[in-house]
């Protein structure tokens, strides 16, 4: 099961540090995914976090980074660099690892690729085939399904 934060955020929205590449890297260390949303500039030179963090390739390859593709430009730098990504829509879409990104709380019960949004946790994500949980309160959703206190 991949428990994965938005922007490094792990008990909730932290809109001041999301997305900072010292705020992911503490998300990192503790072992959770996370999923970043990744512009490109014009001259396909520098990448930013959500539009406002400079960051490198180096950082965006981390095997446990999920970037979201903000525009096409972007997603198709990063797909040729070899990174975890994906476009960002309204719709499930699928992810350069086969993941299903689900951008809201929908389950299928036969859609074990399925990675789901949540902000907090259901009963329903023992019996549904899920690969795993996006959620800025990811560390209480990975303790409440393990039951952890």
């Amino acid at each position: 099961m991949y428990f994965i934060s938005i922007g490094g955020n792990l008990i909730g929205r932290n809109e001041d540090l999301e997305y900072k590449p010292e705020y992911i890297q503490k998300a990192l260390d503790l072992n959770f995914f996370v999923i970043v949303d990744v512009y490109i500039d014009n001259d396909k030179s520098i990448f930013y976090l959500a539009g406002k963090y400079e960051t490198n390739l180096k950082f965006l390859r981390n095997s446990k980074i999920i970037c979201r593709a903000m525009n096409l430009l972007t997603l198709n730098t990063l797909l040729n660099a070899n990174c975890h990504v994906y476009y960002d829509t309204d719709i499930p879409t699928i992810s350069s690892h086969g993941l299903i990104i689900m951008p809201t709380e929908e389950y299928d019960m036969n859609a074990s690729r399925s990675i789901v949004y949540a902000e907090e946790y259901n009963k329903v994500f023992k019996i549904v085939p899920l690969s795993g949980i996006y959620s800025n309160n990811i560390e209480q959703i990975k303790k409440d399904f393990y039951n952890i206190s």
